[in-house]
């Protein structure tokens, strides 16, 4: 992961459907993408930019309608984040599937019905799905040198709290991706085969050689604080990881403290279907229940990007 920087020496912002910030400077807005298919969509995004080449990491949740604790810790940790202290280059998508989003649609996106993260690598001229995942490779990911993918079990599905990436030849590639895992210190890490094809974000990611983990916490379409603190907290120490952000020795000790006080160390395990250990409708939880609690949660989410939530106030201010 090479460290990328200007001709003055401060770090470079590699995405350009995205206005730059200045070096030691953060921008939150909206974008929109020109695809026909895309019209009238407002994108929310968080970009830093540090003073000092790093590595540049793209961040994205949203890809399903109804997980809620991604998109709110990378909210959360977009406004928490200091460019000053940054090294390289962040870039947050905290919702990038917003037709699915406002649906409170399950595992698929309004228009073509088909998921998102089964769409990949997309197509410029297709359905929504197909546009969506086409400009997110093209555009977002192939800019990054890391990649941190935040779900969590949809409106009907209760999964494990995990963490999951691909075998890689490459040793650099694959010190990266446990560097991250371990930064998470989720209850699993899996570990799946070498792709040679794949539709799924981290897939494609892990075929253009780059590091890319996948993050689940969370279910039910629920959301808590402990959840999004979980999400803000491990990308934050996974940016740690990765170099970008000043190491605090004393603060990673408490960080691992935590983790065993709590029970919460990682075990390596493959888990089922391709890393999601689904067990959707369980624990007492009807269906009706747990879409009024999903609801509840959805409008919790959806107060974060709008500006009138306890989490976010309007991202668009900036910082």
């Amino acid at each position: 992961m090479g460290e990328r920087g200007d001709q003055h020496g401060a770090a470079t912002f590699p995405w350009s459907f995205i206005p730059a910030p200045g070096p030691g400077e953060r921008r939150a807005d909206y974008f929109t993408w020109p695809d026909v298919a895309l019209a009238g969509l407002r994108f929310p995004y968080f970009a830093l930019r540090g003073r000092e080449p790093g590595p540049t990491v793209l961040v994205i949740s949203g890809i399903h309608g109804g997980e809620y604790p991604g998109p709110l810790g990378a909210i959360a940790l977009g406004r928490e984040l200091d460019p000053a202290t940054l090294r390289g280059a962040v870039l947050i998508l905290p919702l990038v599937n917003l037709p699915a989003f406002w649906a409170r649609a399950a595992f698929v996106t309004p228009g073509d019905g088909r998921n998102l993260n089964r769409a990949f690598p997309g197509k410029p001229a297709g359905t929504i799905s197909e546009v969506l995942a086409h400009r997110l490779l093209t555009e977002a990911v192939e800019s990054a040198d890391a990649v941190i993918d935040l779900h969590s079990g949809d409106i009907f599905e209760a999964l494990a709290d995990h963490t999951g990436h691909f075998q890689t030849a490459d040793a650099t590639v694959t010190a990266r991706n446990e560097a991250m895992v371990a930064a998470f210190g989720l209850p699993y890490a899996g570990t799946y085969p070498a792709p040679t094809a794949s539709l799924s974000l981290v897939g494609n990611t892990a075929l253009r050689g780059k590091a890319a983990i996948i993050v689940e916490v969370g279910g039910n379409g629920l959301v808590s604080p402990t959840q999004v603190a979980t999400v803000q907290e491990g990308v934050r120490e996974a940016l740690r990881a990765l170099g970008l952000l000043p190491r605090h020795p004393a603060r990673r000790a408490d960080h691992a403290d935590r983790r065993c006080r709590t029970g919460r160390r990682p075990r390596d395990r493959a888990l089922a279907s391709g890393g999601r250990d689904r067990t959707r409708g369980r624990g007492g939880r009807s269906p009706r229940h747990a879409h009024r609690s999903a609801r509840r949660a959805a409008g919790r989410c959806g107060r974060a990007v709008r500006g009138d939530g306890p989490l976010s106030p309007d991202i668009a201010r900036g910082a």
